[in-house]
Order: C-alpha cells, then sequence, then structure tokens
C-alpha cells in the first residue's frame, strides 16, 4: 500500500487536487511541516523556549516520582506527567495561556477518574 500524497498547492489528496499544482507530498511530510510551522512561531512566542519548558517538566516529573508513595496506574501516571507538562508551561511562559490552565485540569480530571474507578 502506497503512503496518502497531498498536493502541496491546495493539500488536498492528490486524487482530489483541483488547484493544477503539479507538486505533491507524502502525508508525513505536510505532518512534519505543520508541526515546524507550530513550534516555530506562535507556540515558542506563548510557551518560551522548548529547551527550557522540557527541562522543568522534566524535573517535575522526576520529583514527582521520587516522592510517590503509591503505584500508578500507567493511565494514571499518564495523565498526571500530562498536568506536570501544563505545570512546566505556567512556569516558564512569558504570560498566562488560558489553554494551559484548561489542559491542566482536564488531565487532572482524568488522572481522577483513572484513579477513584471503582467497576
Amino acid at each position: 500500500m502506497s503512503p496518502e500524497i497531498y498536493c502541496s498547492g491546495c493539500a488536498k489528496k492528490a486524487s482530489a487536487c483541483d488547484c493544477g499544482d503539479v507538486a505533491v507530498k507524502p502525508v508525513r511530510v505536510t505532518i512534519l511541516e505543520e508541526g515546524a510551522g507550530l513550534t516555530n512561531g506562535s507556540r515558542d512566542a506563548s510557551y518560551g523556549p522548548p529547551k527550557v519548558n522540557l527541562a522543568c517538566s522534566g524535573e517535575l516529573k522526576a520529583v514527582f516520582r521520587k516522592h510517590m508513595r503509591r503505584q500508578l496506574s500507567a493511565g494514571e501516571l499518564e495523565a498526571i506527567d500530562m498536568v506536570l507538562t501544563k505545570v512546566g508551561r505556567v512556569a516558564t511562559s512569558p504570560k498566562p495561556v488560558r489553554d494551559t490552565y484548561v489542559d491542566g485540569a482536564t488531565y487532572f480530571a482524568i488522572a481522577g477518574e483513572i484513579a477513584l474507578d471503582v467497576s
């Protein structure tokens, strides 16, 4: 099976392209280009340099694991990791971003749901 190919002009599947642009790209290339655009622009402005943010989040996760007194399920631990990622963004962002707080609260609620599941 060959990979999906997208037009670089209109971003539609090559089979549905109506713009006449003959240059097409595999999906993986369009995903990488989109990610590069996001991480090289507005995300840096909102959250600060990724190196600083990720280092902060990593340290928070290490401290959390060091002080854990019970075994967390894989799902609960992943949700807590996401909360700590958002806390890292709060610490390193040049200004508050509402989405960070919404995401953090949501991941914490998911962690609680997993931890308190009584079924």
